[in-house]
């Protein structure tokens, strides 16, 4: 009896303590707007179950938070397990978040994206890497690999992984049947990046086998289950997801390790012909010692995700986009024509030219910004907007959000290339600006190899509409799943007529 009385004690001062702290938490927040939490499950969940009901539905997170934003206004909170989230959909706020304060990356979160279910997956690569310091070092290493001319020089590879993916195309266009853009798109983004950052040659393109994709689809599908769902291992239902997720990230850390000893070899032998992204890299670190093989397996992997899903992604939401809409397919044709002809392959000179194509490519990338949101977190109580927020809270900065936003897009559900033109008169009733429209973040951090995948996704945009006319399968959904980056759920199932 009397170990039952133990018992009951330290279970009741347990309780005692875990209500207090859940009740001093959600009273530092009170003064903010947000979604209320009712009842006992929801005083210790918060929205948890809410969000978990909405993602069943529909698939991304940031469609919910969007709803919220509408309606408790530009900066809001609400409740996730015992963390308290704040969203915020302000132009100055933002600025402050990600350029004057340079909030510090969550590391709860980032730890995820490093090693989801325990699986080394992103490790402590460029996008992970928490400790500004060595982040620092590792950003300014990577400069040498994203500089100006070699981007330039990329040009000839994207005309040639293009020129391939159109042969490709014809053939099927030949048999009448439909295809999948996005899958298309993304084993030539794959191939791209692979040998311009690393001088591989996969052939994803030719070779629909390849299991390079399906390693990366799994990797970031486990990132996603993760970070929306803390009890997605307990759920049986999970299971089998769950074990093929971890086998795909060993798979892709095997290859990536066994890609980069053949890498470091040849750039041994070879080193003075050697021009790729990686090797211009691997050139000045080899007077550092930032040569650590695992994190190098890291920003091996980086490479691939960064450069493959941002334009794959970007690429595929302009064809359904356009598919959509007879009025900007048609002036994007006219320009394309005008301008290329029946040229093989785009020079810069060429791309410079094309500028409704750039604003059609910039419109989707505002609309569909291809990491839909990301995290940061307050180390001290900070001033946003005339209220206070508390220290440690977590900051969910959304592109996604931001770019449906009426107050800086009118008609944000809207596609219209015009808004990025600034002699329509359409154009200045938006307010475009580096804290409004920011698809690859801003700051310090934002995405290095963001004009490599701009340069990349006009030239093959072009190519693309150069070469075909094309329409979306009656039976196409609409919706938007996230795995991570947002991509089309139906993979843009079009009929391709060859126009040359």
């Amino acid at each position: 009896m009397i170990f039952f009385h133990i018992f009951l004690t330290v279970l009741s001062f347990v309780s005692f303590v875990i209500i207090f702290k859940f009740f001093k938490i959600r009273s530092k927040y009170g003064h903010l707007p947000g979604p209320k939490s009712n009842g006992l499950i929801e005083f210790f969940f918060g929205q948890y179950f809410d969000i978990y009901k909405f993602l069943s539905e529909n698939n991304f997170i940031e469609d919910l938070q969007l709803i919220w934003s509408k309606k408790f206004g530009s900066i809001y909170v609400y409740q996730f397990f015992h963390q308290m989230i704040c969203i915020t959909s302000d132009e100055d706020i933002i600025k402050k978040i990600l350029i004057e304060k340079d909030l510090p990356k969550k590391p709860e979160i980032y730890n995820i994206v490093g090693y989801p279910f325990g699986e080394r997956f992103l490790g402590s690569g460029l996008v992970s890497e928490i400790n500004k310091e060595k982040w620092r070092a590792r950003r300014a290493l990577f400069n040498h690999g994203f500089k100006k001319n070699s981007l330039l020089q990329s040009i000839e590879e994207f005309n040639a992984k293009g020129n391939k993916l159109i042969q490709k195309l014809n053939l099927i266009a030949e048999s009448k049947k439909s295809i999948y853009m996005f899958d298309e798109f993304n084993r030539m983004a794959l191939d791209a990046i692979a040998k311009i950052a690393f001088d591989l040659e996969l052939d994803s393109i030719g070779n629909q086998e390849s299991e390079l994709n399906s390693f990366i689809t799994y990797g970031l599908h486990g990132l996603t289950l993760k970070m929306t769902d803390p009890l997605s291992e307990i759920r049986p239902s999970n299971k089998k997801l769950i074990k093929e997720i971890k086998q795909s990230i060993r798979n892709l850390r095997k290859f990536s390790a066994e890609q980069l000893r053949n890498i470091i070899e040849k750039f041994e032998e070879d080193s003075p012909i050697s021009n790729t992204i990686f090797s211009n890299i691997l050139r000045h670190a080899k007077s550092t010692d930032d040569m650590d093989f695992e994190i190098m397996i890291d920003d091996f992997i980086t490479f691939f995700i960064a450069g493959q899903e941002t334009t794959a992604n970007a690429l595929s939401f302009c064809i359904l986009e356009l598919g959509q809409n007879e009025r900007v397919l048609k002036k994007l044709k006219s320009e394309i024509e005008e301008i290329l002809g029946c040229k093989n392959n785009i020079s810069n000179e060429d791309i410079s030219k094309l500028n409704y194509t750039a604003a059609v490519f910039k419109e989707s990338l505002r609309k569909w910004p291809p990491v839909a949101a990301f995290s940061r977190f307050n180390p001290e109580e900070i001033e946003f907007g005339g209220k206070l927020i508390p220290k440690n809270t977590w900051f969910y900065v959304s592109p996604f959000v931001m770019s449906q936003s009426e107050k800086y897009f009118p008609r944000p559900d809207e596609f219209i290339p015009e808004r990025f033109i600034s002699s329509e008169p359409f154009a200045k009733e938006n307010k475009i600006t580096s804290y409004t429209y920011f698809p690859f973040s801003i700051g310090p951090r934002n995405c290095i190899g963001q004009n490599f995948a701009i340069l990349e996704g006009k030239l093959i945009l072009a190519k693309f509409i150069q070469h075909f006319d094309f329409t979306l399968d009656p039976y196409q959904s609409l919706k938007v799943v996230e795995r991570t980056t947002l991509r089309p759920i139906d993979g843009v199932k079009v009929y391709l007529n060859p126009k040359i």
